[in-house]
């Protein structure tokens, strides 16, 4: 076993985001790469050889075996949050250890996939709450849904936006639909702000002069 190579696979799975139960795809598949770099993947495919010598002694390839065995366990549980840890270290070999751990998150991350792309769609957007924490909302669930492996286009993104502006935006998003191939999410977030912005400093400027209208009012009377 070259253990120089083992020490740099160590140091490049210890960089890895430690799975915490959430994004089991994109985490499986960056671990797959890790193993397959360091040459234990097919422990989680190949039983343990049954070519034992005759006096009871390990053959080069038991040898082996086990050895790339524990640098593959050992990589994959070093990859995991320590609350997952303590619940998997208990399975062996490795190939056991991998099965569990997709038994248990496959279904687990498909529900989420749904949960959040649902999630998506039925976000609405009402004047009773302050709307730039309403649009940073649905474009963090589209990261969300990125992160489950469902990414969701910019093109898509903007026009889902525009389409779910509230009825006090009507004319605006009429505006908008116009300008909808010529803009990217950047460009549709500033125009948003822009005008979420003029629409307070209307409002200040209108309840302002309602304020001075009513005193006048009163004054006069």
């Amino acid at each position: 076993m070259d253990s120089s190579l083992t020490g740099k696979q160590f140091q490049d799975v210890e960089r890895l985001e430690k799975f915490n139960r959430m994004n089991y795809k994109r985490w499986s598949m960056k671990m797959m790469y890790q193993l397959t770099i360091a040459k234990v993947y097919y422990v989680l495919t190949c039983s343990y050889p049954q070519d034992g010598k005759a006096d009871g002694q390990l053959s080069d390839s038991q040898q082996k075996w086990l050895e790339d065995n524990f640098v593959c366990r050992s990589m994959i549980l070093n990859a995991m949050s320590n609350a997952l840890f303590s619940v998997f270290h208990k399975c062996y070999p490795s190939y056991e250890l991998w099965a569990a751990i997709s038994r248990r998150y496959v279904t687990e991350d498909a529900g989420n996939r749904s949960f959040l792309i649902n999630k998506y769609i039925d976000f609405k957007m009402d004047d009773s709450k302050p709307f730039i924490d309403q649009v940073n909302e649905l474009n963090k669930i589209a990261s969300q849904c990125a992160d489950v492996g469902e990414s969701i286009t910019e093109i898509f993104q903007v026009s889902t936006i525009i389409g779910k502006l509230p009825p006090s935006w009507k004319d605006y998003q009429m505006k908008l639909k116009h300008k909808t191939k010529s803009l990217n999410l950047d460009q549709l977030l500033q125009h948003i702000q822009i005008e979420y912005e003029a629409r307070n400093r209307d409002l200040l400027v209108y309840n302002g002069k309602d304020k001075v209208h009513n005193i006048e009012n009163s004054t006069s009377s």
